[in-house]
């Protein structure tokens, strides 16, 4: 948002109520920013952990042929 404030830019929503040019709709576009970003890192989280979960239970059964790493004869 500095970013844009700093070449004059500001930003009104027609589907949600509210504004960037008052006090309020700074707020509620950085809560939403927040919440976003919490999203994301939670998501990250959970990969990461599937992830790990994963590493050494040896290859995916679920992978088609074609897909899955070839193994030495």
């Amino acid at each position: 948002m500095k970013h844009l404030a700093q070449h004059s830019v500001s930003f009104a929503s027609t589907g949600e109520r509210f504004d960037t040019t008052t006090p309020a709709g700074r707020m509620v576009l950085a809560i939403l920013g927040t919440f976003a970003e919490y999203e994301r890192n939670t998501i990250s989280g959970r990969m990461v952990n599937a992830n790990k979960g994963k590493v050494g239970k040896g290859p995916s059964r679920h992978l088609t042929p074609a897909l899955r790493t070839p193994t030495a004869p």
